[in-house]
């Protein structure tokens, strides 16, 4: 422990959130289902909430005092009430920054951050759309997509950063691709077969009389429910038969697979991905 720091009272020490193990999800007990820790709803994504992944804390003046308030936002550090001067009298200096790369949910493809965006519901009036800009910003010294907008409704300003893929793969020309083999940070594979079904809707049943924009829509949108089944494949573990439950951490991708369990078994997603591969080379 650095000098004239103390132990974090949260997690002893340990830097990961207590609640979940640093997962960022936890197991309720009364029903084995997985939900989202309040860790990873604060934007600290398995860290403790109190450290932000330090695992101590930096007391200022008058540390015989009773619970610490105010300090730096996102620092893992606090200020007691009295006084912004360090435990000597001197002024502090700013704190060192956080390890790299910690905290942020990983956004493997632009398609997939997009996604994402669009089932989050607005904290103030719960719009789900939005029009959002996107950049390349440094977040604790690691490059990181932020997508910034606005609700339409409520006009609530609306902020989202990403982890951006070590290699970051190029859309493809000829198909929908949301991210590479491993399974996804930011949807479950309930949401993710939700999302399929709703784009193989919009296909019509006969092609028969579109043309230009119309033939296109409807390629796309059977290209992506393609590439969601995909996505709900990538988590099966290998040689497993079926999605595991625990793979199921919203309440809505668990809605999805309580009405139909079956549908996640391996046979059945590759019998649905293959249709509708085969479709998609006809039309």
């Amino acid at each position: 422990m650095s000098p004239g720091n103390l132990l974090c009272w949260e997690c002893d020490g340990a830097g990961y959130c207590t609640l979940c193990g640093g997962r960022g999800w936890w197991r309720r007990q009364d029903s084995g289902t997985w939900e989202r820790c309040w860790c990873h709803s604060a934007g600290d994504y398995g860290n403790c909430v109190a450290c932000k992944g330090w695992g101590e804390l930096r007391p200022m003046a008058n540390s015989d005092r009773g619970e610490p308030v105010g300090g730096w936002r996102g620092r893992g550090w606090f200020r007691w009430p009295e006084s912004g001067s360090s435990e000597s009298g001197s002024e502090v200096e700013s704190p060192p920054d956080p390890p790299p790369g910690v905290g942020l949910p990983l956004a493997r493809t632009n398609a997939e951050a997009h996604l994402y965006l669009s089932l989050q519901p607005c904290p103030v009036c719960g719009e789900t759309r939005g029009r959002y800009r996107s950049s390349v910003v440094t977040v604790d010294g690691d490059l990181a997509s932020r997508y910034t907008g606005t609700c339409p409704r409520c006009g609530a300003e609306r902020v989202f950063e990403f982890r951006i893929p070590t290699e970051v793969l190029p859309p493809p020309v000829d198909r929908v691709r949301f991210g590479a083999d491993e399974p996804s940070q930011l949807l479950d594979p309930g949401q993710w077969l939700a999302y399929a079904d709703d784009r193989a809707r919009r296909v019509p049943a006969d092609r028969s009389g579109l043309v230009g924009e119309e033939l296109r829509a409807a390629r796309h949108a059977l290209a992506t429910a393609l590439a969601a089944v995909e996505e709900v494949l990538k988590f099966i573990p290998e040689g497993a038969e079926a999605v595991p439950a625990d793979r199921f951490t919203t309440p809505e991708g668990r809605a999805v697979r309580d009405r139909e369990p079956g549908r996640f078994g391996r046979a059945r997603l590759a019998a649905v991905h293959d249709a509708y591969a085969d479709l998609l080379k006809r039309w």
